[in-house]
């Protein structure tokens, strides 16, 4: 009798196979997406490291750190004035007030850090001062052809999941405690953050060194992510003539912390220029990605907390009276 030899599979061992390799996947998966994501987590760890060390370098050249708002300098164009900010009259006072306006735009801290991220040539777009920056359009690009407002991947997180437009923003700095509450433009005292807003006549400047004797650089913050941050190469102002205002490249701190004042609070709503959402939050599994001021580049876990994290956005807790009207003292 005579054997016949089969040339495949059954339906049901075909199926048995699928069902073995679909599992096999099933279990493997999850180790893949925690790989990937904790590639994505050292790259935004490796991008904040460059630009904190970019933050460094500006530091030891200037003698300060960057403004939140910086002034960038027009060579040879001293009597420029910036279109957005309306009509300033020389009055004839050097150190005045109007004066001071002159010779530049203001622009986020982004910008003025550009030369020592290697991004020279684009800086050196931004001291045009044929540049006409109330028609910017959304892509950066003005009327004659000058390219500004354009995307850099260090500054853009690899874990953001949603759409990057111009000059789009994931890191942001530390500017202390919110200093515009009601519309005020009370400036804050020294030791409460490290980026102050250049566009005083007689800002705060603060360097390493005021630091380095306060709590310390490695327990002072720098950087940061904020998946709500704003572009950093803003072309417009808001309605009240301000132009990047506090919380719209830099996180705060508040004497209350309401929930979505915390690490990562709300992070699901995308609104671009809240100032309660100006605080650490990203699109890793937990807590954000932040940099000292020593350059050291750590995570700090969403669940901390919120003194701690007051805390680390003063140079010196001794110094800042509402810090230590709203905390009891740390043991």
């Amino acid at each position: 009798m005579a054997v016949r030899l089969r040339n495949g599979f059954t339906l049901v061992e075909m199926l048995v196979v699928i069902s073995i390799i679909a599992i096999l996947i099933a279990m493997m998966m999850p180790a893949v997406m925690l790989a990937l994501e904790a590639a994505r987590l050292a790259n935004c760890s490796n991008n904040q490291a460059q630009l904190g060390l970019a933050i460094i370098r500006f530091e030891h050249d200037k003698q300060r750190y960057p403004g939140y708002r910086d002034k960038v300098v027009f060579p040879g164009d001293s009597d420029y004035v910036d279109p957005r900010w309306g009509d300033v009259t020389d009055d004839g006072d050097s150190n005045s007030e109007q004066s001071w306006y002159k010779g530049g735009r203001w622009e986020s801290w982004v910008v003025v850090v550009l030369p020592f991220l290697g991004k020279k040539d684009l800086y050196e777009r931004w001291q045009d001062a044929t540049l006409d920056v109330e028609k910017v359009n959304d892509d950066g690009l003005e009327p004659n052809g000058k390219l500004i407002n354009v995307a850099i991947q260090n500054l853009i997180c690899p874990s953001r999941n949603y759409e990057t437009i111009g000059s789009s923003l994931s890191y942001v700095a530390n500017t202390g405690k919110y200093d515009r509450e009601s519309g005020s433009r009370e400036k804050d005292d020294r030791y409460n953050g490290v980026f102050h807003d250049q566009m005083w006549r007689k800002p705060i400047r603060l360097s390493q060194g005021d630091v380095s004797r306060g709590d310390g650089t490695r327990t002072t913050l720098l950087l940061t992510e904020n998946v709500q941050a704003y572009k950093y190469g803003e072309t417009a102002v808001d309605n009240n003539g301000w132009q990047f205002k506090q919380e719209w490249v830099g996180v705060v701190w508040w004497p209350d912390a309401s929930p979505v004042r915390r690490i990562n609070g709300d992070k699901l709503r995308i609104p671009r220029q809240d100032k309660n959402y100006a605080r650490p939050s990203s699109d890793h599994a937990s807590g954000a990605v932040v940099t000292y001021c020593d350059g050291t580049v750590g995570v700090l876990d969403d669940g901390i907390d919120y003194e701690v994290y007051q805390r680390l956005l003063t140079i010196d807790d001794n110094e800042v009276s509402e810090l230590q009207e709203s905390l009891d003292p740390l043991p």
